[in-house]
Formats: structure tokens, sequence, C-alpha cells
């Protein structure tokens, strides 16, 4: 299985890998799933050409949210380590768990599902006939991640909250991101009005415009849950 955790802001991806010969009855696939006619069973779950459709289009979403490497192509991706994780499944799965997880995703549009503890998996689901090998977008999950490798880089002392974010990413620091805290990053407390926000423009002559979406919309994503 390949999670790519694309900041909703930045491009910025990581990529955790788990070796394909990792197999047990603990991870299942299905072809099908909840409200399958509507997210586009008929189409086999396809992508759509461009990636905006899903927020009006439903049949898009499975598509779209599960192959972002064929729909969107400004996106930086990480060379796969070499050294990749070979996680086990774990030998004593609690049933009455594991039973209710497969309860919650008959009834929910859910495309993929993992829980892992101590390195090892817990359990792992699969939806509409995605893979593990897929590359799936899942949004906000990627600020835990940021939040346990700042939590890290504080432990060895590399970084302070107290500190401005420009310490660490000088371009942006004539940008209105310029004086805000890592701390401020963090809590999403920036401070920065929403709308369209060009930042520095001498990032390598590129404009970033911010565009932030105000329209609440149900989205199916990847699920993941780290214990």
């Amino acid at each position: 299985m390949k999670i790519v955790i694309l900041s909703f802001y930045f491009t910025i991806i990581f990529i955790l890998q788990i070796s394909s010969s990792a197999y047990s009855q603990q991870s299942k696939f299905n072809t099908s799933g909840p409200n399958a006619k509507i997210l586009g069973e008929d189409k086999n779950f396809t992508f759509c050409k461009n990636y905006s459709d899903h927020w009006s289009k439903p049949e898009c979403r499975i598509g779209n949210f599960s192959e972002m490497n064929r729909v969107v192509n400004n996106y930086r991706l990480t060379t796969t380590s070499k050294d990749k994780i070979n996680l086990k499944f774990n030998q004593n799965p609690p049933e009455g768990l594991i039973k209710k997880i497969d309860d919650y995703i008959s009834k929910h549009s859910v495309m993929g599902f993992l829980i892992l503890k101590n390195g090892e998996i817990i359990i792992e689901r699969y939806q509409y006939g995605r893979k593990k090998d897929m590359t799936f977008r899942i949004f906000s999950m990627s600020k835990t991640f940021i939040a346990m490798l700042t939590g890290i880089a504080m432990e060895k002392g590399l970084i302070k909250l107290e500190d401005k974010v420009s310490n660490y990413w000088p371009e942006i620091k004539d940008s209105v991101y310029g004086n805000i805290t890592v701390k401020e990053l963090l809590l999403m407390s920036s401070g920065v009005e929403g709308g369209n926000i060009v930042l520095h423009q001498d990032l390598t002559g590129l404009k970033c415009g911010l565009n932030f979406l105000k329209e609440k919309i149900y989205h199916n994503q990847i699920n993941l849950m780290i214990i």
C-alpha cells in the first residue's frame, strides 16, 4: 500500500510504502462498496480528467482521490526508499474491533482503512476496487504526520514553537506568512485572511496562489489510524 500525504496548502508529499508481500486474512479487498452506483461503479470508478470535477461530480471522487498521479501533475513525489518497511500482521488481532470496523465500512464510503500498532498491521481494508499500491490523497490527515515530525524535531532541539516560520523558510519572510510562528501554523491560527493569497514571488519565480474553498462538501478518502 502506498500512502501519499499531500498538504492542502503546499505540495509536499511523503510516502509510506508497505511491502506488497504482506498478506493475511486481516487484509481484505472489496470491488464494490456503499453508494457504489453514485460513485461511478458503472465506469469502474475511473478518474476524471479535471481534478476539480470531484467537487460537483460524485462519480469522479473515487478515481480522483486514489489515482492522484494520473490526475494532478503539479506536485513533487519523493523517491521511494530502498529500505522498505516490511510490516507484519498482528498475530492476535482483537476480533471485536475488527467486527466493528467491518460493520462501519460496510455502511460508509471508505476507500481504504488501515490500523497500525507497534509496527504491526491490525486490520487493512479496501473498497471500490482500490489497491494498496494506488496513490491516495488523504487531505488533512497529513496534519497528524506534520505534528508528529515537528514533535520529533523539537525533542532533538532542531525547532522551537516560538520561532517564526520564516526562520526555517527564508523565502516567505516578506509574505503574509513571514511573521507567523511555528505554533500558530500548527494550530491553524495564523490570522491570515482566507481568499486568493499570493506568496512571495521570488520562490523561483513561481506565484503560489492559494484558493480557499468555502463550500463544505463531503469527500470520500482513505482513512489511516496509528495507535
